[in-house]
C-alpha cells in the first residue's frame, strides 16, 4: 500500500495516515439501502463517474448497467473500480454506457488561411526539454494566484502555491501539430516554449477548511518562437504567450546557454517608448554541488523549514511522478466597447500528457538564470525571485513527445 497516496492534513505516515480518511462499512439491518424504484436509474454513479480525480467508487448502488441490489451488481461494481485503477479486467454481462454528448449552441469558427489557430488537441513531437527548479516566495505566489486566478474565479474555485518555489521550462519541438483529423492535413511548425511554471493546489471544501483536491500549474509567463503558437496559444487556452527570438546551445542533453529576446518596457511612464532587448538568460557551468537524486530529495531540501516531517516532500513528489500535468488558465478577451471589461472571461483546466518518453535525468553542473528589470516582466515581483536573477536547486532533462488536451472551462463570468 502507498500510503502516501492518502491525503492527511496532520502529515502523518504510514497506516497511521488512515485516521484521516472516511471509512464506513454498512452492515447494520437497519443501514438504509439503496433501491431500484421507477426513474431512479438516471441518478446512479458510475465507479469511474465520480466527478473528483482519485475517488472511486464500488457499491450495488453505483450504475453497473445491471442496476440492482445484489451480489452481481456488487461484483459488476468493484470490477469496474478496479479497472478505474488500472487494473485489465473483462466484466461479464456489463453492458456499454451510451455516451450522450451534449447538445452544442456555440456558433461555428469561421476558418481563415493562414490564420493558425487550429483545433485543439496538439500534438508536439520530438520534443527536447530542459527544466531548472528556482527557489521563490510562497507568498508572492499566493499573491500571483489572488491576481490572476482566485479574484477572476470569484469564489467558485481556489488555488494556493504547493511549495516555495517555479520551474523555468525551455521546450523545444520538432513538429507541432492539430490532432484534429481535418486540421492535422494542414502540416507542422518547429515550436520553441520558454515558460515560468508555478506549481498549485486546486482547493476544496472539507472537513475543518478548505483541502487539496488536485495538482495544477499556471504559467504567467511564457515564450514562444512562433506567431502560430502565440496565436493558438491566447485564443484557445488563455496561455499568455509572447513571439521572441530564442538562441540556444547545448553538448549532448544538457542545456549550455539560452537566452531569450523581446520587446520590453523599461518603465510604465507615457514616455517610455518599447524596445528589444534580453528578457532572460540561462548559462551553465561546469562543478558545483551534487545533483538531487530524486524529486522527493529536492522537494525535501525545500519544504524542510516549513514541514520537518517530510510528508509534505514525499506527497508532492507523488504527485509530480505522472505522466500527465494539469495547466490552471485565465483566458480572457477585452470587449471592443467596454474597454477596460472583459467581452469573454474563463477559468481554463487542461491537461497536458505525455506520449512517449525517451528518456530523462538530472543535469550537471551549474545554472545560473538572470533577467532584466522591466517593468513589462515582472519576474522577481510576480514569482518571488531574486532581483536580476539567481542560481538553480536542480536542473533535469527529457526527451518526449506529448499531446496538450482540449479544455474544460472551471468557472466562466457571465
Amino acid at each position: 500500500m502507498q500510503w502516501e497516496r492518502l491525503f492527511d492534513p496532520q502529515g502523518r505516515t504510514g497506516p497511521e495516515r488512515l485516521r484521516a480518511q472516511y471509512l464506513r462499512v454498512n452492515a447494520d439491518p437497519s443501514d438504509r439501502y439503496v433501491l431500484s424504484v421507477p426513474g431512479s436509474q438516471k441518478h446512479r454513479i458510475a465507479p469511474d463517474a465520480s466527478g473528483f480525480e482519485n475517488l472511486v467508487l464500488a457499491g450495488d448502488w453505483t450504475r453497473t448497467g445491471y442496476d440492482l441490489g445484489c451480489i452481481e451488481a456488487a461484483v459488476m461494481s468493484g470490477l469496474m473500480a478496479a479497472r478505474a485503477l488500472g487494473a485489465p479486467v473483462s466484466i461479464i454481462g456489463e453492458v456499454p454506457r451510451r455516451h450522450i454528448e451534449p447538445r452544442i449552441t456555440l456558433p461555428r469558427y469561421v476558418d481563415r488561411p493562414g490564420e493558425m489557430s487550429l483545433r485543439s488537441p496538439y500534438v508536439m513531437e520530438d520534443v527536447w526539454m530542459t527544466a531548472l527548479v528556482l527557489q521563490a516566495q510562497q507568498a508572492s505566489l499566493g499573491a500571483l494566484l489572488d491576481k490572476y486566478l482566485n479574484a477572476p474565479a470569484r469564489g467558485h474555485v481556489r488555488y494556493v502555491p504547493a511549495a516555495p518555489f517555479v520551474v523555468l521550462a525551455a521546450a523545444f519541438s520538432g513538429r507541432s501539430f492539430s490532432g484534429d483529423p481535418e486540421h492535422r492535413r494542414l502540416g507542422y511548425m518547429p515550436e520553441t516554449d520558454v515558460a515560468f511554471w508555478v506549481p498549485a493546489w486546486a482547493m476544496r471544501s472539507g472537513k475543518g477548511g478548505l483541502i487539496p483536491e488536485r495538482l495544477v500549474w499556471f504559467l504567467p509567463h511564457v515564450f514562444v518562437s512562433t506567431g502560430a503558437a502565440a496565436a493558438a496559444g491566447r485564443e484557445i487556452y488563455g496561455f499568455p504567450k509572447s513571439v521572441v527570438g530564442v538562441q540556444m546551445s547545448r553538448s549532448g542533453q544538457a542545456l549550455d546557454h539560452l537566452s531569450v529576446e523581446g520587446e520590453v518596457l523599461a518603465q510604465h511612464t507615457p514616455e517610455t517608448c518599447g524596445t528589444r532587448a534580453r528578457i532572460l538568460e540561462v548559462t551553465r557551468r561546469e562543478g558545483g554541488t551534487g545533483a538531487p537524486s530524486s524529486i522527493a530529495e529536492l522537494l525535501g531540501g525545500i519544504t524542510r523549514p516549513l514541514d520537518a516531517s517530510g510528508a509534505w516532500a514525499s506527497s508532492l513528489a507523488n504527485k509530480f511522478a505522472v505522466s500527465e500535468v494539469t495547466i490552471a488558465f485565465l483566458k480572457q478577451f477585452r470587449d471592443v466597447q467596454h474597454t477596460e471589461r472583459a467581452c469573454y472571461q474563463a477559468i481554463i483546466e487542461a491537461k497536458a500528457t505525455v506520449r512517449t518518453l525517451r528518456g530523462q535525468g538530472p543535469i550537471p553542473g551549474t545554472f545560473h538564470v538572470s533577467w532584466g528589470d522591466y517593468a513589462s516582466h515582472p519576474f522577481a515581483a510576480d514569482l518571488g525571485l531574486q532581483p536580476g536573477g539567481q542560481q538553480a536547486l536542480a536542473a533535469i532533462w527529457a526527451d518526449f513527445d506529448f499531446v496538450m488536451e482540449s479544455g474544460r472551462e472551471i468557472f466562466r463570468a457571465s
